[in-house]
């Protein structure tokens, strides 16, 4: 066992233990001599010696009383969080006077202020380091003691120790005494408690771990190893496919500098040319040659250069330095970085581990966290914390997983000039990877990936490749200025072609971004900064390298690109003939009429030539028109001119209790040109009381409620009501009901009504009769929350017959009139018969019965039927 003395008693207290464990005959007894007695102080481990302060006298009156109170606000709390369900009893023995606030209650000790005054010092350090003096000027040191002032003492002292000294029972003449202390605070198995009293728990020199298993590698001399493994790695199996793109990111500063030069990577994204293969327990590994005379640490960043940075967004430090070196030792030079345990923290490092995780517990007390984060609810995550940022400012980081929050400089888009800077161009702000300033904060970018990448062709035995790489990239200006160097947000939505995503700045903030580029293909990067607080990036893959646009009516709009090679522009026209053009002069681009046959048909694509000549078009009423230029086929343009759908190309979807207020491909509602509304069906139980909205997948186009719009007065209408801006209505009917928005009049008018659907043929009767309608068939009675697309009913056949799935105008109701795509097409016994619409009957050919038809309304129409 390993005790801990004082250091002027060490040599008297070896001479007594040997005595004490000295052997001899019955006729030579060893001497037994009192060691407490004679050496002093000796502390079995984990305590450690300190000297008596006030720091170690019992609590007195005020500290009993305010622990009292501390503890009945607790229990109240949970009396009234689980009311009836209360045990009191279960509640007492459970109950610790750790899990209340401490320092409020009792203050800290002397050595907590002192270790205060320290970590005050290295959080304005790390506060400056931020440029957060820069940020708030002459006011820095009154904000710096107001935010210091706010955190609360245990998320950088840890546990308070005072009720645990208090046991020592000192006196003030006892003051300066030596005494033995054993600290308040257990360890994950990786870790034990650190004897100097600087820190809580700390990294042990040796394995505390008993059975792991020994590495695949272990460092030789002048070498470090770093192993990482990944979250899905399984032990046996073959892994490699997890690893494929993970590399590590080295470097020397001037803190750390133990890499020789061929151990350092070459650019980001590039692991060295070092040996790197699998271990079966630890995952990847890396093997790092060191210079003559290494410093204590190496830089390290695990990347997957698909995903992202892995086990942290922050930098890492990698331990090797000598015994003793209590922050940095790691005396055989290699450490273990894994998915499911996070980095230490110390010192303000984020160290990976000298040891293996396996069997690691969670600590005991809070989570430790880095200055700018605080530990969520759970106590699992460190978060941002929330700031309050002066003018011209904004606060970066709030709320993202290991990332510390600062404030930054507001960007200025009309003096600034944006590049895309990545690994396609050596992170460099090259001339064809600058943005186009438009105006409004608005910047555009076409960029051509031009690679020398070898296409694979296709084979029997393989696919072939399309030579696609993916690259990592941020958006910045040409010095990397912070408010202007863009990158993604950590857990936020990832950049990809034909996605929008909301990015951030900030250094250690904002990561890069990735994107799949193919070869010989034109991005188009589009940055919206017309807030400056929410900047987002727009990514398409286009046919052309230009910004097409049309001239009419004396003034120049922009087509803006949409999907599948189509560039489109909505625009108010009167009853009257227009002439245009459409160009792109600073591209050398522009598509006309060919020849002379240049005038435009309402709903009817034109063919158009390149450099041809201006085009016209006369609508039949004053309306908003869709411009729809077909690019798909460059060499192949056309354009067609139609009446603009109110909602545009956003899917919108009805959203509530009906479904989760989630958005399903099968509840988009759809556009009927004739009436000029959006409408969808859905099947309610009786009794059903539900609210809803109309909003695209992500509420932001479309978020269409009950103040957006008038409800409709119609006699067959339901009544919907405000539901604190959502809509509700109660069915009393289990029925197919039909939500519909309907654009007849200048505002969108929402209406709810009843919509049967029949079962129309021989085998009913051919009309649109009570008798054959399909109903909406709840599974459980008593639940009136039920919804489905499911419409159902009995019928009782003798012969073999036909019938349709149609609503009472044959598809002049409700749009509903389906059959099979080929003519005389038989449904099979409990096989689901995909239906369209089609004028072809469904045939039914079964052994005389009584059968349920059940009509399935999704995106695919199917029919069912099944022996009752």
């Amino acid at each position: 066992m390993k005790y801990n003395l004082t250091p002027l008693m060490l040599g008297a207290a070896i001479a007594v233990s040997t005595i004490l464990t000295g052997c001899g005959g019955d006729e030579a007894k060893p001497i037994i001599t009192d060691v407490f007695e004679d050496v002093g102080l000796w502390c079995k481990s984990p305590s450690i010696v300190q000297i008596a302060s006030p720091d170690f006298y019992p609590l007195s009156e005020e500290d009993n009383a305010g622990l009292a109170a501390g503890k009945a606000a607790a229990k109240a709390a949970a009396q009234a969080e689980q009311g009836d369900s209360f045990d009191e009893a279960a509640w007492e023995a459970s109950f610790k006077y750790e899990s209340l606030d401490l320092y409020s209650i009792l203050g800290l000790t002397l050595e907590e202020k002192e270790r205060q005054a320290i970590a005050k010092e290295e959080a304005r350090a790390f506060k400056i380091g931020q440029g957060q003096d820069v940020i708030y000027g002459e006011a820095f040191d009154e904000w710096f003691e107001e935010w210091f002032a706010a955190i609360p003492p245990a998320n950088y002292l840890g546990p308070s120790q005072r009720i645990t000294r208090s046991v020592n029972a000192t006196t003030s003449a006892m003051d300066g005494q030596e005494i033995c202390y054993t600290p308040p605070l257990s360890c994950p198995n990786y870790k034990v408690i650190d004897e100097s009293g600087t820190y809580e728990c700390i990294i042990p020199e040796q394995n505390p771990i008993d059975g792991a298993p020994a590495p695949a590698y272990l460092a030789g001399a002048g070498e470090a190893v770093a192993y990482y493994l990944h979250e899905d790695h399984v032990v046996g199996a073959d892994n490699s496919a997890l690893y494929e793109n993970v590399v590590v990111h080295t470097w020397n500063n001037d803190d750390c500098t133990a890499y020789a030069e061929d151990s350092i990577s070459p650019q980001w994204g590039q692991s060295p040319a070092v040996t790197t293969a699998i271990d079966d327990n630890y995952g990847k590994y890396w093997v790092l040659n060191l210079v003559d005379e290494p410093s204590n640490c190496g830089n390290i960043i695990f990347n997957d250069t698909v995903t992202g940075k892995k086990i942290s967004e922050n930098d890492l430090t990698m331990p090797i330095g000598n015994s003793g070196d209590i922050v940095f030792h790691n005396l055989d030079k290699n450490a273990y970085a894994s998915d499911d345990f996070p980095v230490n923290v110390l010192d303000g490092l984020f160290l990976i581990n000298q040891h293996p995780f396996f069997g690691a517990e969670a600590s005991s007390g809070l989570k430790s966290c880095g200055w700018g984060m605080a530990a969520d609810d759970s106590g699992e995550l460190c978060l941002g914390e929330s700031l309050v940022c002066p003018a011209g400012t904004i606060a970066v980081g709030v709320g993202t997983a290991d990332i510390a929050s600062k404030c930054v400089t507001l960007f200025e888009p009309e003096n600034t000039t944006l590049y895309i800077k990545g690994g396609f161009n050596g992170w460099s702000a090259t001339a064809d990877a600058e943005f186009e300033y438009t105006e409004n904060g608005q910047y555009r970018l076409n960029y051509l990936y031009d690679t020398d990448c070898e296409i694979v062709e296709p084979t029997e035995e393989s696919d072939g490749e399309n030579c696609s790489v993916t690259h990592q990239y941020k958006v910045a200006d040409a010095d990397w200025s912070e408010p202007a160097s863009f990158g993604s947000i950590k857990g936020g939505d990832q950049s990809a072609v034909g996605t929008t995503i909301l990015m951030t700045v900030g250094e250690g903030v904002g990561q890069n971004m990735s994107v799949a580029m193919e070869e010989e293909k034109i991005y188009q990067f589009l940055v919206d900064a017309s807030d400056t607080s929410a900047v987002t990036l727009t990514i398409n893959e286009v046919p052309v390298q230009a910004f097409p646009s049309i001239t009419i009516g004396g003034e120049t709009l922009d087509l803006a690109y949409s999907s599948d090679g189509n560039y489109v522009l909505r625009k108010a026209l009167m009853a009257e003939t227009y002439n245009f053009t459409i160009a792109d002069e600073a591209a050398g681009f522009s598509v006309g009429a060919v020849d002379t046959n240049n005038i435009v048909t309402a709903s009817t694509p034109l063919a158009l030539a390149h450099d041809g000549g201006a085009l016209s078009f006369t609508p039949s009423s004053a309306a908003e028109y869709d411009f729809i230029l077909n690019l798909s086929n460059p060499e192949a343009p056309s354009l067609e001119i139609k009446p603009a759908l109110p909602f545009g190309t956003t899917p919108v979807f009805i959203r509530g209790s009906i479904n989760g207020w989630s958005s399903p491909a099968a509840d988009e509602i759809k556009w009927n040109a004739d009436t000029r509304s959006y409408s969808v069906l859905y099947g309610l139980e009786a009794g059903g009381n539900h609210a809803f909205k109309f909003a695209d997948a992500n509420w932001s186009t479309v978020n269409l409620g009950f103040n957006e719009v008038t409800i409709s007065s119609d006699s067959d209408a339901i009544a919907v009501v405000d539901d604190g801006g959502n809509m509700r209505v109660v069915v009393d009917e289990s029925s197919t009901y039909k939500f519909e928005v309907i654009f007849a009049s200048a505002n969108p008018v929402v209406k709810v009504s009843k919509a049967p659907l029949y079962l129309r043929g021989s085998i009913t009767d051919w009309g649109a009769s009570n008798a054959n309608q399909l109903q909406f068939m709840p599974v459980d009675a008593s639940n009136t929350a039920e919804t489905s697309r499911t419409y159902s009913m009995e019928v009782t056949i003798s012969n073999a017959g036909e019938f349709k799935v149609a609503d009472e105008g044959w598809g002049g109701t409700l749009g509903y009139n389906y059959g099979v795509e080929i003519a005389g097409t038989k449904v099979e016994l409990g096989v689901p018969l995909t239906l369209v619409a089609s004028n072809n009957n469904i045939g039914i050919d079964l052994p005389a019965g009584t059968y349920i038809f059940a009509f399935e309304d999704g995106v695919t129409k199917t029919m069912t039927v099944t022996t009752k």
